[in-house]
This record gives C-alpha cells, structure tokens and sequence, in this order.
C-alpha cells in the first residue's frame, strides 16, 4: 500500500485489509471503516447491455446506405436491363 497525496494505491496482496476513512472539518469529524476487497469488487465496470453512440450511428449508416445503393439499383441498373430484354 502506498499513500500519493490524498491518493491510496492497494495492491492485490493488501485485499484483505480493512480500511478506514476518516473526514474532518473544524465542526464535526466523521470515520467508516471497509473491507479493501469488497470494495474493489464493488468498483468493478461493468458490460454493457446496450449499444454504443457509435455503434448505433455505424448501423444507422450502413442502413442508409444499403437503401441508397438499392435506390441506384433500381433506378439506374434495372431499367437498363429490362430495356434490352425488350
């Protein structure tokens, strides 16, 4: 464990500590003791269910432009074809 300014660093082999925090102010002081490792287990990020902003905005595109390259399809390429079958 070491201490950086108001910063604590707890290393794995220091998880089975307790530790206690303790804030004071010229009125009153104020302390609550935790376990190192449930506290770290607490913090832990977790996945996430739902897409992304980007992850949304990249299917949206792709959608878009699946339809724009099916529009040119139509329009441009098949009128073409149908012509010549004539």
């Amino acid at each position: 464990m070491t201490v950086e300014g108001s910063i604590v660093v707890i290393s794995p082999p220091d998880l089975l500590i307790n530790v206690t925090c303790t804030v004071q102010n010229p009125a009153s002081s104020s302390s609550t003791t935790a376990s190192v490792k449930a506290l770290c287990a607490a913090n832990t990020p977790a996945q996430a269910s739902s897409l992304s902003y980007c992850q949304a905005k990249k299917l949206i595109l792709l959608l878009v432009l699946g339809v724009l390259i099916t529009g040119t399809v139509a329009v441009h390429i098949m009128p073409g074809k149908l012509l010549k079958q004539d």
